[in-house]
């Protein structure tokens, strides 16, 4: 049975789950870092082992999980257990599922707010487009590689000095932008989110 002591969190990705040799699209609706469930568009048989490839938020290419067991199919969906996954394939779904635990627990509001990066001993101009009280996502126009850590200079009127962020971490870059997560929270940043938040109510 799939492990109900994993956090599963909802989700709305595309997919494909391959089913003998043939391809079908699916959209997953949960996930967990044991087990996924999906929309019953499918026809499969429980017991029945299935390849899966889903589509990432934060990555060009699919995760590709092979050898999945049907678990149980109604309708309220289908529900899936991974099994015996590769390392590598292990750390990228249990990164993804850190990334939705870390949308929950911190909801990211819009914005627009200019800023500077300091990489490498480089400053970079950038654009604030979401921001949470543990991270944000700018706009992709700066090369940055995830894993590293850099320093972000927020700029928030009428504020002159910008709110610094230091040793941000570069969680993921995308044609839709790259995330980036605080280690701390300074009041500035506080205030302006409670700001954000009550504009969005």
């Amino acid at each position: 049975m799939v492990d109900r002591q994993e956090l599963r969190f909802r989700v709305s990705l595309g997919g494909k789950l391959v089913s003998g040799h043939d391809p079908y699209a699916v959209q997953f609706i949960d996930i967990s870092r044991k087990g996924c469930r999906i929309k019953n568009t499918v026809r499969v048989v429980p017991g029945e082992r299935v390849d899966l490839f889903l589509y990432r938020p934060d990555q060009t290419t699919p995760l590709f999980i092979m050898g999945a067991v049907i678990r149980w199919a109604n309708r309220n969906g289908i529900g899936i257990e991974f099994q015996d996954i590769a390392p590598a394939c292990q750390e990228s779904l249990d990164l993804l599922v850190s990334l939705f635990q870390f949308r929950r627990q911190y909801p990211r509001f819009p914005a627009l707010l200019s800023g500077k990066v300091m990489s490498a001993d480089h400053l970079y101009p950038v654009t604030v487009v979401d921001l949470s009280r543990k991270g944000c996502r700018i706009k992709n126009n700066v090369e940055l590689t995830p894993g590293n850590r850099i320093d972000l200079f927020l700029y928030t009127p009428p504020q002159p000095a910008p709110l610094v962020m230091s040793g941000a971490v570069i969680r993921w870059s995308n044609p839709n932008g790259i995330g980036l997560e605080f280690e701390s929270l300074p009041m500035r940043l506080d205030d302006l989110v409670s700001r954000l938040e009550a504009g969005n109510n």
